[in-house]
């Protein structure tokens, strides 16, 4: 994945912060594709990484980070709706193919996000895309189903809730609780940064370990 761009004089302001905080993005961010290339390889898919206007490749581990390039700044000035959603084979390839998007950042978690050394990075690029367009709308998409940037965030934790010997749908309502606290938390701070309730969603994908995606409902916040 290129650098980011570097601060160009002849940009405005919001732009020049948007490449700032599209560096701190990208640099959070960039080994995200590394945390999942085992299971990847395990399940015999790829991770495939892009900016946010490379479309998603279905079957595969969808990495789209910012790269602050001049030609993004312009696409996210004319975009209606930024997807954001979780790098995950079984979530970013059928989410981004159902939900329409101008433009699609993801990551290990989506908005799954734990520690705030990864939400602040996150919120603020969400802050720096609505500086440069204040008329788009974000849609977030955090799933069940052993998030593999939940359970890295949590040393294991969500692995925790798929215990061998437990009704499987028990486990899920168990990770589903949790997970739905984690989007709530990280939607809370996105609020706080001061975006507009009315042009944001949540939405957590209820992944089946056997059949893939089973629901998919409204998170609240």
């Amino acid at each position: 994945m290129p650098d980011v761009v570097r601060e160009d004089s002849a940009l405005s302001e919001e732009e020049s912060q948007y490449q700032f905080v599209a560096l701190a993005a990208q640099q959070t961010f960039i080994k995200d594709g590394e945390l999942v290339r085992e299971s990847a390889e395990h399940h015999g898919v790829q991770v495939t990484e892009g900016g946010l206007f490379v479309p998603a490749s279905p079957g595969n581990y969808n990495l789209r980070l910012p790269d602050g390039s001049p030609a993004e700044i312009k696409g996210l000035r004319s975009a209606t709706r930024l997807l954001v959603v979780c790098e995950d084979c079984r979530v970013s390839g059928p989410i981004a193919k159902t939900v329409r998007h101008d433009a699609l950042f993801a990551n290990a978690g989506g908005p799954g996000q734990i520690l705030m050394t990864r939400i602040r990075p996150a919120v603020q690029f969400t802050a720096a895309v609505l500086a440069l367009n204040p008329n788009i709308s974000i849609v977030w998409y955090g799933h069940t189903g052993i998030c593999g940037g939940a359970n890295h965030q949590t040393n294991g934790r969500m692995a925790d809730f798929y215990n061998p010997g437990e009704d499987y749908y028990v486990s899920e309502m168990k990770d589903s609780a949790q997970m739905e606290v984690y989007l709530q938390t990280f939607m809370n701070e996105l609020m706080e940064a001061g975006f507009p309730r009315e042009q944001t969603e949540c939405h957590l994908v209820h992944v089946n370990e056997e059949n893939g995606i089973s629901g998919i409902t409204t998170v609240e916040f």
